[in-house]
């Protein structure tokens, strides 16, 4: 399924609410360090149709609905750094499942494209399995690599 680049940008900024920078010290990234446009355009492009109708749908509403959570008709792209964390915990511990669950994909969207960046893999001390030797392949004195803290 294709979407516009229109839509791509606002998924973009809707991820981009979801993992702002300065949360941590110990992360000097945030979703507006990575390419969020093409990431959503390609997602969309390879995802089965009714993944993509849903994922898009979701956005769609999250995006809309910052009225009917905290009391602001504005988008969620346009609210305050603050107020999209207060308007997304409000989406995060609803009462209602549906909710809830539109919740997560938001925070999986955001997700999937920011802890995919080796950058990010690195901080959080994340080693691809391939890195190390297949266990067929191990010497005898073999000691697994282990990761640092993130500093």
């Amino acid at each position: 399924m294709k979407i516009s680049r229109f839509e791509a940008r606002w998924i973009a900024r809707i991820c981009e609410g979801i993992i702002p920078p300065g949360l941590d010290a110990r992360m000097p990234y945030s979703a507006r360090n990575f390419d969020y446009e093409n990431f959503a355009i390609d997602v969309m492009a390879n995802y089965p149709w009714h993944a993509a109708i849903g994922m898009r749908a979701v956005m769609l509403l999250f995006n809309l609905s910052p009225l009917f959570f905290i009391g602001k008709p504005l988008l969620f792209t346009s609210l305050k750094q603050e107020d999209q964390i207060r308007y997304y915990d409000l989406w995060y511990d609803s009462p209602v499942y549906l909710i809830r669950q539109m919740a997560t994909v938001v925070k999986v969207v955001a997700c999937l494209n920011f802890f995919g960046q080796p950058e990010v893999q690195h901080l959080v001390g994340y080693r691809k399995p391939n890195q190390e030797p297949p266990l067929g392949e191990r010497p005898a004195n073999y000691q697994p690599q282990t990761s640092g803290d993130v500093k």
